[in-house]
């Protein structure tokens, strides 16, 4: 019989290339997909695998508490991407990014103490370091939220170690630095410098440019999430999934254009510009008590690896135009 796992956020970018990678897995998954009118799938409805009978679709919020028992009680392993992730949005509407990613969080953990899966894996994020302090970022560094998304995930990031300690629940959280590739937001810098820059010729606009990113492809963010739940020894610890390798926003760019074969004209625009305390100007991390603990490694690393990334996901720019218009 296949196991079972419930995935929260799997109608998003990343939660749906773990749903996809799950299911060919052999898993059944039971997939949380956010209520609305049109009873959209996102991008589930994308990875062929919609009409599957190993996929499970369930309506809902994680701020409603009222099915999300009777949607776990029946799964062994638990994945809970669902979050608000945007940064800017945050600020604007900060007791939205809390409700969501701290309540939320909070929501999931009370109605797993009641199923009782056997592993639960939550998703937190590198902004929580905010800029580095010293490089490589391990999980000592300490944490200081420079924004309200990032408040949020520390609160929702102690509030699961809590009932780790508390209520013995088998809590295990993986902290992803910056991912990206294919169906990723036009939101997120990299789609948004692709899709600029092949819509005009190469002219970007572009914020902040001399922050450092730690960009981590999409594929290896996953195998570190499949990773995870297959160790045991991962339960009670929280881990980074990164490369190890930062790069400026500015070569980003620059980078995008030699694949593209262009020369890439940044404009500066003050309107995608965070308050200026906001702005994390350095991420970098180590995934080293990652690897030590489930032998996870990126496949792409450094500037080579990165580029090939970048090249699978200016490929599917190309194949899907339309593919980052949303901004959610």
């Amino acid at each position: 019989m296949a196991k079972k796992a419930f995935v929260t956020g799997a109608s998003g970018f990343i939660g749906s290339h773990l749903v996809e990678r799950l299911i060919r897995d052999g898993y059944h998954v039971k997939a949380l997909v956010r209520y609305s009118s049109s009873k959209s799938l996102g991008w589930l409805n994308h990875i062929n695998l919609a009409s599957t009978s190993n996929l499970t679709i369930v309506y809902g919020d994680i701020l409603e508490t009222r099915n999300l028992e009777n949607y776990i009680s029946d799964c062994s392993v638990v994945f809970h991407l669902a979050s608000m992730i945007s940064v800017p949005y945050s600020i604007q509407a900060p007791e939205y990014s809390f409700l969501t990613n701290a309540c939320g969080c909070q929501n999931l953990l009370n109605a797993c103490i009641k199923t009782d899966p056997s592993h639960i894996i939550m998703t937190s994020t590198s902004e929580v370091y905010g800029t580095a302090q010293f490089v490589p970022i391990t999980e000592g560094h300490p944490m200081s939220a420079q924004s309200p998304y990032a408040a949020s995930k520390v609160a929702a990031d102690q509030l699961a170690l809590s009932y780790y300690h508390s209520y013995g629940l088998p809590i295990s959280i993986l902290r992803p630095f910056n991912t990206y590739g294919p169906r990723q937001s036009r939101r997120a810098v990299i789609p948004t410098i692709i899709t600029q820059a092949l819509r005009n010729y190469g002219k970007v606009s572009l914020g902040e440019t001399l922050s450092t990113r730690d960009f981590n492809y999409v594929a290896d963010t996953v195998n570190a999430f499949i990773s995870v739940s297959r160790c045991p020894a991962t339960i009670g610890h929280i881990m980074n999934s990164a490369t190890g390798y930062d790069i400026s926003i500015r070569d980003t760019a620059s980078l995008v254009g030699d694949l593209l074969g262009m020369t890439i004209d940044i404009q500066d625009d003050s309107s995608r510009l965070r308050p200026n305390t906001s702005e994390v100007m350095r991420l970098q991390g180590s995934s080293s008590l990652l690897r030590e603990l489930t032998g996870w490694a990126p496949e792409f690393s450094g500037l080579n690896g990165f580029a090939a990334g970048l090249r699978h996901t200016i490929d599917w720019i190309r194949a899907n135009p339309q593919g980052t218009d949303y901004q959610v």
